[in-house]
Formats: C-alpha cells, sequence, structure tokens
C-alpha cells in the first residue's frame, strides 16, 4: 500500500475530520473485521452502496479526495472505524472475493477431462468454457455480488491475481510459457466477455 503526505489541501482534511469525529457521526457496528463473526469487531459507515449509489448525506466531504484520486466510476465507498482495545491486534485483509473461493472451485471436471483425452480441440474447448457452466463456475468463484464494475475498478495486480489463480484452477497453466500466456488471454477474454467490458 502507497501512502501520499498531504494528498489532500489541509483545510479540506480538517473539514473531512471533524465531521468523522463529532459524537453525532452515524458509525455502525459490524460484528467482524476481516470477516463476519471472526471473533473482531468494528464500525462502519457506508457513503456509497453497492453500485454507486450514494447513501449518506455525508458523501460531499469525500470530494476533495475523489477529485485528486480523479475517479472515472465509483463502486462503493465505507469508511471503518477500529475502537481503541486493551490490546489491539492486526487484523487480516478484508477481500469481498477471496482467492480461496478459486481453490476451492478447483478444476472443472466438466471442461477438463476431453481435453485432456484428446477429445476436443483447443477452439471447442473454449466453446465448451462459454457455456453456462463455465458462467456458473465464475459466479461460484468470484461471488454473485461480483461484476463488470468491480472488474473494471480492481487495481492491475488484483486482477493478475485473480486471473492466474483461476487459470491455474483450471488447469491451464501447466504447458510452456507459450502456452500459459495463450491461456490467459483466454480465460481473460472470456471473463470480459461475462462482464461485457472491452479489452
Amino acid at each position: 500500500m502507497k501512502v501520499f503526505d498531504n494528498f489532500i489541501d489541509h483545510k479540506d482534511f480538517i473539514t473531512l475530520a471533524k465531521v468523522v469525529m463529532e459524537a453525532n457521526f452515524p458509525w455502525y457496528f459490524v460484528n467482524g473485521k476481516s470477516e463476519l463473526h471472526d471473533g473482531d469487531f468494528q464500525f462502519t459507515h457506508l457513503f456509497v452502496d453497492d453500485g454507486g449509489k450514494i447513501v449518506s448525506k455525508y458523501f460531499k466531504i469525500l470530494i476533495p479526495i475523489l477529485k485528486n484520486l480523479n475517479v472515472k466510476k465509483i463502486y462503493r465507498i465505507k469508511a471503518n472505524l477500529t475502537s481503541k482495545k486493551e490490546i489491539n491486534k492486526k487484523s487480516l485483509m478484508h477481500t469481498d472475493t477471496s482467492i480461496e473461493n478459486i481453490k476451492t472451485a478447483g478444476k472443472q471436471e466438466f471442461l477438463l477431462a476431453p481435453r485432456i483425452e484428446g477429445i476436443i480441440s483447443q477452439e471447442k474447448f473454449i466453446d465448451q468454457i462459454r457455456d453456462p457452466k463455465f458462467q456458473k463456475y465464475i459466479q461460484e468463484v468470484l461471488g454473485s455480488e461480483f461484476n463488470g464494475d468491480i472488474l473494471s475498478a480492481m487495481s492491475e495486480d488484483d486482477y493478475r491475481t485473480i486471473l492466474i489463480n483461476m487459470t491455474t484452477s483450471l488447469g491451464l497453466m501447466d504447458g510452456t510459457d507459450e502456452e500459459n500466456n495463450a491461456n490467459l488471454n483466454q480465460i481473460q477474454e472470456l471473463l470480459f466477455s461475462a462482464y461485457n467490458i472491452e479489452g
């Protein structure tokens, strides 16, 4: 994570700090930090709900940050508050789409078996991946909340991690570098197609 000193004007920072630290600012209890019911807790305030709907009257205090970030599209904005405890402990990073989901979904035999046995060509295999079973696989791996807006807003590193893990789990990263890159491109194409994104 990169930290930028003085990212917003000092006056804007003071305004933002005053608002979120005032006694009447609405923080909501969440039973969990990295995931629900993980034995920890935090307080949150949702400014923008999933899909880009502004749900907080305090949204305007974020405008200086959004301007400096040169944001093209907003999917969700949430503030997290961790209260002081007798013993502070470091929490795991929260993720909405777990790489474990990809690993758990594992190799899809309905896709792999015919190809491994050499019954179908690469082109036919890719056609098979486009069928509803693969769409269901994507949904199981990435979650039903995952959509094109999230995919577009992901960092390059996060996107690359998901792409590599998904391609590996499908058993398509065991060839030469050239074959592996071709398979990564195919899975990327399918993801873009599934979520209506132009490459």
